[in-house]
């Protein structure tokens, strides 16, 4: 006897993965790292913004010592001058400013001037010095 067999139907209730089920999972998960991403940069930003306002404290803090310094600099620096004008004909008002670019270690402009006129060289002669030099350019 011969039997013939046919295949089982397929049940409604039991289905099988499909690709709209991986692709809801990819998004969830691009929405997970999306949101995990967000996080993690406010959080860098919040630390960013602690840095700079403490390196803005730290700024203004340092700046009003060297104020202080530099007053309390010249105001020593003016004493000073007063006893060494009483004895020669400069006055206080000029020896303070030249104790100021003293301290300053600024040269004064007809220096600046003279110096720089000194090293000045035309390019026609520091070519020619150049080719007799035997290098090759």
């Amino acid at each position: 006897m011969w039997a013939i067999v046919l295949p089982k139907p397929k049940s409604p209730w039991k289905k099988e993965p499909t690709l709209v089920s991986k692709t809801s999972k990819t998004s969830a998960e691009a929405q997970f790292k999306k949101t995990q991403r967000a996080e993690e940069g406010a959080k860098a930003m919040a630390e960013y913004e602690a840095e700079a306002h403490a390196t803005r404290l730290k700024t203004a803090r340092l700046k009003e010592l060297r104020l202080a310094k530099e007053a309390a600099d010249s105001k020593a620096a003016e004493g000073k001058v007063g006893v060494k004008a009483s004895g020669s004909k400069t006055s206080k008002a000029s020896g303070a400013k030249a104790s100021s670019t003293k301290a300053a270690g600024t040269k004064t402009p007809a220096k600046k001037a003279a110096k720089s006129k000194e090293k000045t060289v035309p390019l026609s002669d520091w070519l020619t010095k150049e080719s007799g030099s035997g290098r090759r350019g």
